[in-house]
């Protein structure tokens, strides 16, 4: 069916109502452009302008730590022993879980910066897709100095129905909490099939951005804008005491040093199983209150991977970033691709260009659905003619 350029205009208004609205535009009959090396620059470029001329370092550390999070999040449900149903990078996530609730909802609603650029450049893209491919630019724009990561991404992910996100948050329970290592190793290690080395590079993730309560993992906003190990040093060389005893919070120096870290963090070094959570993780970097005799907290056994991982990841000099970026990368390569088969690697320019028929090329094998952004009961789809839940 081919649409006049009135009906396709009124498509678009339609589609930006808040109720219920079949599939009005067939799938196939929606246009989608191939992932080139030109649309990542595009994005990089647009990533960078767009946060760079937010006012504060404090937004900009929300607006970048918000895209990186968006993408790993996204793929965290993956299941490899669920053929029907096994998740991965879909375009869903629900800030409203209980496992998201540190998490901060600002960068994909109706007024959201990186939405909007979505929306307005970038909506021919996968949603999914766009989220893998903003991260690895944020990723290569915030690394330090000539230490640059680059994870190697593909596309062609399937965006979830609006059904099928719902119910795989309700029912499902596959999204791991800030609880510690024995969640890691049940969700991530055991059901997703990531290897020790992998969990401890991803939750490098946290170097970037602040919490719900503008809490840093690293030591002020400034270093947030950091794609770089010191989350990791952190981790080994800071005194960290729980905010209160067995809430999974862990702070250190006064109350107005907006730092934070969770016994998901802390765990990767430290062996909570065998020590009181009353304790500081260094009892000669600052343990707070100073006046309290605290017991230092045990550390993972030598040879443990986890442990291994960190040491490996600060080895070398203060600038040298090179193990855990390229662990990063890794890692975050192998879980945006979790759970799907039929991923293109990016073209160059000159091979896009080539193609006879790209757009139809790719329009049986591009799955499109909506994507979703749960718990606040906003539905958000960016494709003319999506079905769209009313509010």
């Amino acid at each position: 069916m081919m649409y006049t350029k009135l009906q396709f205009f009124l498509l678009l208004l339609l589609s930006a109502r808040k109720s219920a609205l079949v599939d009005a535009v067939p799938l196939n009959e929606i246009e989608r452009t191939a992932v080139t090396t030109a649309v990542l620059e595009d994005i990089k470029t647009k990533i960078s302008e767009w946060g760079e001329s937010l006012p504060s370092d404090g937004q900009k550390s929300d607006f970048y730590g918000g895209i990186l999070r968006l993408a790993i999040r996204d793929f965290m449900d993956y299941d490899n022993s669920d053929s029907d149903n096994p998740g991965g990078s879909d375009g869903c996530l629900d800030i409203g879980d209980a496992t998201n609730a540190h998490l901060l909802d600002n960068n994909w609603c109706d007024a959201c910066k990186f939405r909007d650029m979505y929306t307005m450049y970038f909506s021919k893209i996968g949603v999914a897709d766009f989220w893998v491919a903003s991260a690895s630019k944020v990723v290569e724009l915030l690394s330090p100095g000539l230490n640059q990561c680059e994870p190697t991404i593909k596309w062609n992910r399937p965006d979830t129905s609006s059904a099928t996100c719902s119910a795989n948050y309700q029912n499902l329970n596959r999204m791991t909490d800030a609880s510690g290592c024995t969640e890691l190793e049940n969700k991530q290690v055991n059901r997703m099939g990531l290897t020790w080395t992998d969990v401890v590079a991803l939750m490098g993730h946290h170097t970037i951005g602040r919490n719900i309560n503008s809490d840093t993992w690293c030591n002020d906003v400034a270093e947030s804008l950091q794609f770089d190990k010191r989350y990791y040093e952190d981790i080994k060389d800071r005194g960290w005491t729980m905010k209160t005893i067995n809430d999974n919070t862990w702070s250190r120096g006064a109350a107005t040093h907006k730092r934070v870290m969770y016994n998901e963090d802390l765990c990767l070094y430290y062996d909570f199983t065998n020590t009181n959570a009353d304790c500081c993780t260094n009892t000669f970097n600052q343990c707070i209150p100073s006046a309290t005799t605290w017991t230092e907290c045990s550390k993972v056994a030598v040879g443990n991977e986890r442990r291994d991982a960190i040491d490996l990841f600060i080895a070398g000099t203060q600038e040298d970033h090179a193990e855990f970026h390229d662990a990063f990368a890794s890692a975050f390569e192998i879980g945006t691709n979790l759970g799907h088969t039929d991923l293109y690697s990016v073209f160059d320019d000159n091979e896009a260009a080539n193609c006879a028929d790209k757009t139809s090329s790719f329009h049986g094998m591009v799955r499109l659905g909506p994507a979703l952004i749960l718990g606040k009961k906003i539905l958000q789809k960016d494709v003319p003619g999506r079905e769209e839940d009313a509010q």
